[in-house]
């Protein structure tokens, strides 16, 4: 079957016609690449029930429930500290 769909497939005599499905075959494989490495899962925003309520009704999440927000060991209320000795 698969043989049969590769003659069925035949590539375009001129010179022009391969030249431009090589062109639309490296424009696919960038546009893939594209689509994995600048837009993949690890890109993406991690959005759960208590962001999007928190963004709906305009409460901020507790950081508790939030995995995204990393713990300091300083305060972010505390007092800044001065450069000067």
């Amino acid at each position: 079957m698969v043989a049969h769909l590769f003659n069925s497939i035949s590539l375009p005599k001129s010179r022009l016609g391969r030249e431009l499905i090589l062109v639309l075959l490296i424009k696919a494989l960038v546009i893939g690449l594209a689509s994995v490495f600048v837009f993949g899962p690890s890109q993406r925003p991690q959005i759960d029930a208590a962001k999007v309520e928190a963004h709906l009704i305009g409460f901020r999440v507790p950081a508790a429930l939030d995995p995204s927000v990393h713990k300091t060991p300083e305060s972010k209320t505390a007092a800044p500290r001065s450069i000067l000795p």
